[in-house]
């Protein structure tokens, strides 16, 4: 497809303009929801295609603004500075936010990035990029504004997906999840 080719050649620019240092790849397994208080319902599921893993989840509608899932990766040593990247397809009717939070150093310091629209389709992929050195991110300390920087970028401890789906349903699946 036309769509295949375009992102074929955008990811080989990238390639040519990038870092040389290898992109750090975040599994896809070990994902799971954020204590019930706090998201409305969120399963995910790891699938495997065309011999890559994608994280397939799937939401309700609830009493939150938000479905939120959640990994820790203090083992994983991921870069503070970089772009934190994943493709995502949204499966649903609905268009829908998402973002991506970090908890950070000793005492597990929430900052989440600013929220990126994806667009309900049956086809497309969507390429999610958020910049880890933007001060484009909301915490305690920003009084919850996306203008403050990650505070402890070098000891990220866990990361959550959240999806901002109010009272609707929905599935994302996403895969290649980096930073670079």
């Amino acid at each position: 497809s036309a769509f295949g080719a375009e992102e074929a050649k955008k990811a080989e620019e990238k390639k040519e303009s990038a870092d040389p240092t290898e992109p750090v790849a975040i599994d896809l397994a070990g994902w799971e929801s954020e204590d019930k208080k706090y998201t409305n319902p969120i399963e995910g599921v790891v699938v495997e295609e065309d011999g890559k893993k994608q994280l397939k989840l799937t939401f309700k509608g609830g009493e939150t603004d938000k479905a939120v899932f959640c990994k820790t990766v203090d083992k994983l040593k991921l870069p503070g500075k970089g772009i934190l990247s994943f493709r995502v397809a949204n499966r649903s009717e609905d268009d829908f936010q998402v973002t991506v939070a970090f908890k950070t150093g000793k005492a597990y310091a929430f900052h989440e990035s600013k929220r990126v629209k994806v667009k309900g389709s049956k086809e497309d992929i969507e390429i999610v990029e958020i910049d880890l050195t933007e001060s484009t991110f909301k915490s305690e300390a920003t009084k919850w504004e996306n203008n403050g920087a990650l505070t402890d970028a070098g000891q990220i401890k866990a990361l959550q997906l959240a999806v901002y789906n109010g009272k609707k349903d929905g599935t994302l699946i996403i895969s290649r999840m980096e930073v670079a």
